[in-house]
């Protein structure tokens, strides 16, 4: 339960956009800042013009195929948002802005996202939500948002 002097901020994030909101006295919420990644919404295609190379894999020489490429260009766009969100998030832990965290975000970013926060802003995380809630306007994300962190363990901030 959140006391009442606390400043919790709920990040709400997915792979290309992010909000940072804190409750208000009125218990409503007020958006604090937003990321944008909108390269991340185009296409593999339009974000690597070059064909992947290509490699010889029998002894005559006459089997060809394009070699696979491990580390995409969207996960490596995701992986530098997910560290631009955390960046922020440490520098205002450091300005002793927030008391505590909720994240909230779809599954997948939300374990990037965590692997990107330091201890010391991870130790202020009281709950996680794992929902796509960007998308919602601002008058309905307070109430899902609850909703949904009824569902989940709070940890105590260290």
């Amino acid at each position: 339960m959140k006391d009442q002097n606390e400043i919790r901020w709920y990040v709400v994030a997915n792979r290309t956009e992010a909000g940072i909101y804190v409750e208000r006295d009125d218990r409503s919420f007020a958006l604090i800042e937003c990321f944008y990644d909108p390269e991340g919404r185009l296409h593999e295609r339009a974000l690597d013009s070059d064909k992947p190379g290509r490699a010889v894999s029998s002894a005559s020489g006459k089997v060809r195929h394009a070699l696979d490429r491990r580390f995409r260009r969207h996960e490596h766009l995701t992986l530098e948002f997910a560290k631009q969100i955390a960046e922020y998030l440490e520098i205002m832990r450091q300005r002793d802005r927030y008391d505590s965290l909720v994240l909230v975000a779809e599954p997948g970013f939300l374990g990037i996202l965590n692997g990107e926060l330091s201890s010391r802003v991870h130790a202020r995380v009281v709950a996680e939500v794992n929902r796509e809630l960007v998308t919602r306007p601002i008058r309905e994300l307070r109430s899902r948002i609850l909703k949904e962190e009824r569902r989940y363990e709070y940890r105590t901030p260290r």
